[in-house]
């Protein structure tokens, strides 16, 4: 897990040993560890996902973007926007490739790789903590065990300069290439977990670019504009954070914030393929729908 010494001569040295061990598995039993589809939630109306209020508009959809529309019509304007089935040609999704990205396809690259995993419902929660363990102990306890009562979530993490192996199934989307800096300091995290994990109501300082490679996603967002309402804690490291459950009616949060009333949002469901992009300090809250997977790629 450390930073790259050496020619990045320990990552690669646990890649292999990584590789050896998944050898040395059944097929089958890596497969048995997979949750049913059975399981999985349908993809439902995103009005029944939230305390939805009715001052919420869809999140504009485009189905091509070019970079000048990109540039000029939303980011430029700090303009949400979601673009759909864009990134369906990445090895991670593409149904021409040997390398989709599945939970038993991580378990075979990375199964007995480390990592830091956040449990519990979501980070504003009291009994909020991380742990490091192997994804495939993450796996088998929050994600194919659909019985248990903790949320465990590998989330806002940089697994590719750990586990390079899978940085040659995805590609930084060009509307990353539109900021101040390198190409090298994007900024790739993954979010991995099972349905039912959330982000709380929150903002971030830089634009980011959300690719969904599997299962599905509920995105709330409030632009900068609507801070004064959403009552963001006013002090401490969650300054960032709003005190909002938005998953309660909006009758209920008003009992306490009656401002959230003049709050004006939008929102989606983000399916694999698909690239939302959200602003800096736009408000975005986040729940998983099903087993799902998505990359942050966050550019000045």
């Amino acid at each position: 897990m450390g930073a790259p010494v050496l020619d990045n001569f320990c990552s690669e040295l646990a890649g292999a040993l990584s590789t050896c061990l998944t050898r040395r598995i059944k097929r089958q039993e890596i497969e048995s560890l997979s949750p049913s589809p059975k399981k999985r939630r349908q993809n439902p109306d995103s009005q029944q996902q939230t305390g939805r209020s009715n001052k919420v508009a869809l999140v504009p959809e485009e189905d091509l973007l070019d970079i000048e529309d990109f540039v000029n019509q939303y980011k430029c304007s700090k303009q949400p926007v979601l673009i759909k089935n864009v990134i369906s040609h990445w090895p991670a999704i593409s149904k021409d490739s040997s390398n989709i990205w599945s939970i038993s396809y991580f378990q075979k690259i990375a199964g007995y790789r480390t990592v830091p995993v956040e449990i519990g419902s979501r980070y504003t929660d009291d009994d909020w903590t991380q742990r490091l363990m192997t994804i495939n102990e993450f796996i088998e306890k929050y994600v194919s065990d659909s019985e248990t009562n903790k949320k465990g979530y590998l989330a806002q993490h940089n697994l590719f300069d750990q586990v390079t192996e899978l940085k040659n199934d995805f590609y930084v989307p060009e509307y990353c290439y539109t900021g101040e800096e390198d190409s090298e300091d994007i900024s790739t995290n993954i979010w991995l977990g099972p349905s039912g994990t959330i982000s709380p109501l929150h903002t971030d300082p830089k634009h980011n670019c959300l690719c969904q490679v599997f299962g599905k996603k509920y995105v709330r967002l409030y632009a900068e504009d609507q801070s004064e309402y959403l009552a963001a804690f006013d002090s401490g490291i969650l300054t960032n954070t709003s005190q909002l459950d938005i998953e309660e009616s909006e009758e209920e949060i008003m009992k306490s914030f009656p401002n959230f009333s003049k709050a004006h949002g939008f929102e989606c469901i983000l399916d694999a393929g698909d690239i939302l992009y959200i602003p800096p300090k736009c408000w975005h809250f986040v729940k998983s729908l099903s087993v799902s997977c998505s990359l942050s790629f966050w550019f000045q």
